[in-house]
């Protein structure tokens, strides 16, 4: 047969032994974090002093969850689903971002199911809003999983490096 000629390296691509396997590519879980699942409702709604919440209760409320694509809002819908209530639940509005989300339950346009940090606090109550409560639904819902995913052997650009050592050390304090 006809023998080929090597192909010229190409510059950054380092070459392997033949045999040898691949470096690997799997992602390697650099830090995690977990946020428990909380209802947020005005200090004056039945939730909040209800003492056994159920899903059943929940899903009599409107609801103001994340948005649609959020881990959180896909999480919520499944665990009503599960229960076959997915069809009963009545999401008024979606928000993109906490604060918008406790405006929202803020002016009564429904109870809210979020996460939270383990030291974030409510706000006080602005002119025209309302007072709120949070209650854990760790029971019912449980947490939000939060993962940092890094390419195992990837080079990683001082700057790179700074911002995961900072999102690392944020998430271990959480």
């Amino acid at each position: 047969g006809l023998a080929m000629p090597a192909a010229p390296p190409v510059p950054g691509v380092s070459k392997r032994a033949s045999g040898a396997a691949p470096p690997s590519r799997a992602p390697v879980s650099a830090a995690r974090c977990s946020y428990p699942f909380q209802l947020i409702c005005p200090h004056d709604h039945p939730l909040a002093t209800t003492r056994r919440i159920t899903l059943a209760d929940i899903v009599r409320h409107p609801l103001v969850l994340s948005v649609e694509q959020s881990s959180s809002h896909r999480q919520i819908r499944h665990i009503f689903t599960q229960a076959g209530l997915g069809g009963r639940m009545n999401v008024t509005t979606t928000a993109t971002n906490r604060a918008l989300l406790l405006d929202y339950v803020a002016i009564r346009l429904g109870i809210a199911i979020c996460t939270r940090a383990n030291d974030a606090k409510l706000p006080r109550p602005g002119p025209g809003e309302c007072e709120l409560t949070m209650r854990n639904l760790t029971s019912l819902v449980g947490h939000e999983e939060v993962f940092l995913l890094q390419r195992k052997g990837r080079h990683e650009l001082p700057h790179v490096k700074a911002f995961r050592e900072m999102v690392v050390k944020e998430m271990s304090e959480t």
